[in-house]
């Protein structure tokens, strides 16, 4: 609070991650949606992000846990210049966890963005953020952190830590609206 910015939302947090469509004619077909990691398509290695290394060893690429900020950057950068967006520590959202929230929250349309609906992203339609007010149990969080394995790096993946919790594998991000 003190900064002017708080935790940023799932929402917040994938644009950021995917990059927006500022600067396409057709929302749809921009660049952007098609990304599957935050420096874009090219599968994860040693050299875009902090992660598990080849084989699944748990030596980080070397490291045996996280590393400088943006010690990947520019290569691993997202569209908006945004480094360490998949990998290092997983990043702690505003938003409580839900696992199917996309698929079966209040404001969803049958089109999901979530893998376990079995259903493809389609259309523009945006749902509301589960905003973690009150008492909660768990809070989202994405990027993957310095442990993952290719899968948990991508911009969609989400996961989940304990609202009331303590590790050394997740950090915080701040937004702040323009």
């Amino acid at each position: 609070q003190w900064t002017g910015r708080d935790l940023c939302t799932e929402a917040q947090w994938e644009k950021a991650a995917r990059g927006g469509c500022e600067f396409s004619a057709d929302e749809l077909a921009c660049e952007a949606l098609g990304r599957t990691y935050p420096w874009g398509n090219e599968p994860p290695n040693c050299s875009l992000v902090i992660m598990v290394g080849s084989g699944g060893e748990p030596s980080g690429c070397g490291n045996s846990g996280t590393s400088e900020v943006c010690s990947r950057s520019p290569a691993g950068d997202s569209l908006y210049g945004l480094c360490d967006m998949a990998g290092n520590v997983y990043e702690w959202t505003l938003d409580a966890y839900f696992r199917d929230y996309y698929c079966n929250g209040p404001d969803s349309t049958g089109q999901s963005l979530c893998e376990n609906c079995g259903t493809p992203f389609g259309g523009t339609a945006a749902w509301m953020n589960p905003l973690a007010t009150g008492s909660v149990s768990s809070h989202a969080t994405r990027g993957g952190g310095y442990h993952s394995t290719q899968s948990y790096l991508t911009v969609s993946n989400r996961n989940y830590v304990a609202a009331v919790s303590s590790n050394y594998y997740t950090g915080i991000r701040c937004c702040r609206t323009p």
